[in-house]
């Protein structure tokens, strides 16, 4: 379906519409601040209105966007199997946006949206938190995906690993902007703060542990939590009596062999996994937590690192996390870590502890840092990467270009 040049320059004007799989918490908090910043129309369309994890679901009453739902009530995996792209096309049809912002180039409709734009005069904006090193890059892969990147008329990624991946894929260094990965500082910082003016309340209400480290993820191989077991016996095993439980919020297939792995190191009491938590209890989970800990071994960025940080936390964070080189300071609000190194990690635990009484001031630093990364600049550099795409000349268009997405749009 192809809008007439005509009716395009008259319906297209500045409206900005984001393709995205489906609203979670954090796609809401950033939409809102840029529809309330941008002065034209602001629209999600969603593949479904069902999240892989129910606790992430958006399901706003209101909000300052438009928000259009092709399979709605259809769960994600079911989704992602359905031939969307004509749905995509229709959607965006119907809208006439003058901006698409697309999540990366492989995944979720991104490639359909973008064929959508290149044949139909809009801009399009890829959105990225993909860097050189979080996974094996093939050279065949490396180069469909300049070609992608060259359709785009701005970036807008998570941080300067993201940038720097983005400009090595031939993106110009001045159409790339951060702040994509931003979460609702303000839903944690403020319920953090109602927490700890009353923690006896909280920590009955939640059922809390004793004192705490804290982790929260999937539980798939990824996020490593077999080695953060094995870092917490060992420094369980140095720091004796005195040491602090383990609390990991999350589910998944792996729960049954980390259950029988905390058996049989003797951590049972000591270890807890109480499922996910609701949105509305994590600030809770992390303000009374002594310290967050995020030990993937391959990470894009790590929003719950966010979401611990703007509830005043001090954190351990992955090397391998996107976010480290942007949201961590080294001894100001945590430490990183190697996250093949079990031992390393529970010496840094081990720290953590003796150390104590830095804290305080750890967590203050952490909330001072996240303050810069929140829906405000999501919606301040998405803004400007906007104004950058609708100055920018778009490519000519060309038949190879037109087979290589059609290409795309069927692998």
């Amino acid at each position: 379906m192809r809008i007439e040049p005509g009716a395009l320059s008259a319906a297209q004007s500045r409206s900005v519409a984001w393709v995205l799989v489906s609203t979670t918490h954090y796609h809401h908090a950033r939409m809102s601040a840029f529809a309330e910043l941008w002065p034209h129309r602001a629209t999600i369309v969603q593949i479904t209105d069902t999240d892989s994890v129910r606790a992430l679901e958006a399901r706003p009453e209101s909000a300052p966007y438009d928000l259009h739902t092709l399979l709605p009530g259809v769960p994600t995996s079911l989704a992602l199997r359905q031939r969307i792209g004509p749905l995509i096309d229709a959607a965006l049809h119907r809208l006439r946006p003058g901006v698409v912002c697309i999540n990366g180039w492989s995944f979720g409709g991104a490639i359909e949206a973008l064929r959508w734009s290149r044949r139909n005069g809009a801009r399009a904006i890829v959105m990225s938190e993909s860097s050189e090193g979080d996974e094996p890059r093939r050279w065949w892969k490396e180069r469909m995906k300049r070609q992608v990147v060259a359709l785009c008329s701005a970036a807008l990624v998570g941080g300067s690993l993201h940038a720097a991946y983005l400009e090595s894929l031939g993106a110009p260094r001045e159409r790339i902007f951060d702040g994509y990965d931003a979460v609702d500082n303000g839903h944690f910082r403020n319920n953090a703060e109602t927490a700890r003016r009353d923690p006896a309340a909280a920590r009955t209400r939640l059922a809390l542990p004793g004192r705490y480290f804290l982790a929260a993820c999937r539980f798939e191989e990824k996020k490593n939590l077999p080695r953060l077991i094995q870092a917490f016996a060992e420094y369980r095993a140095v720091a004796g009596a005195s040491a602090w439980n383990l609390a990991i919020l999350g589910d998944g297939e792996m729960r049954p062999a980390l259950e029988r792995q905390a058996a049989a190191l003797g951590l049972n009491g000591h270890l807890h996994m109480p499922g996910f938590a609701a949105y509305n209890d994590l600030p809770a989970w992390y303000a009374l937590a002594e310290c967050f800990i995020h030990a993937s071994v391959t990470e894009q960025w790590g929003l719950v690192v966010n979401e611990a940080m703007a509830s005043g936390t001090p954190a351990l964070v992955s090397k391998r996390c996107g976010c480290c080189p942007d949201l961590l300071r080294e001894g100001r609000n945590g430490y990183s870590f190697d996250p093949f190194d079990a031992p390393s990690l529970a010496r840094l635990m081990l720290r953590v502890q003796r150390e104590e009484a830095s804290a305080p001031a750890m967590g203050a630093e952490s909330a001072a840092i996240i303050a810069e990364w929140g829906p405000a600049r999501f919606a301040r550099n998405l803004s400007q990467a906007a104004e950058c795409a609708l100055g920018a000349v778009p490519r000519r268009r060309t038949l190879a270009e037109e087979a290589m997405l059609a290409a795309l749009c069927h692998v």
